[in-house]
């Protein structure tokens, strides 16, 4: 995993949605994640990154979770609907900051930023 995750222009945050509007997936069941660059007082979507849910029939792997991890490297947050706790413990420790919100994506980002500018 990548050490460092905020660079000198900013951070990203993967974001669990269906539409890109609202906060829609639970992090096992979420098929694809919005990346979003922030820097300064801005941000901007940068791409769409498709992963495979790592619960399946309530089934969940390490290495399932490990692999969205992966995936999602290059990204400082996490915002959920919902995350289970072993998805969440496996998350902290490979340093993201995983936030649970339920509401539009611009409200989560704009409290993500007035938390982390």
């Amino acid at each position: 995993m990548v050490n460092s995750r905020r660079d000198v222009l900013g951070y990203r945050i993967a974001v669990a949605s269906k539409d890109g509007k609202v906060v829609t997936d639970h992090f096992g069941h979420c098929s694809k994640f919005i990346i979003i660059e922030v820097d300064n007082e801005n941000y901007r979507f940068i791409e769409q990154r498709l992963v495979t849910p790592p619960c399946r029939g309530g089934i969940h792997t390490k290495s399932g979770i490990e692999e969205v991890l992966t995936t999602i490297e290059d990204c400082m947050y996490i915002l959920v609907y919902q995350i289970g706790q072993g998805a969440e413990k496996m998350a902290l420790k490979n340093n993201f900051i995983v936030i649970t919100y339920k509401g539009f994506v611009t409200d989560a980002l704009d409290q993500i930023m007035s938390a982390h500018p």
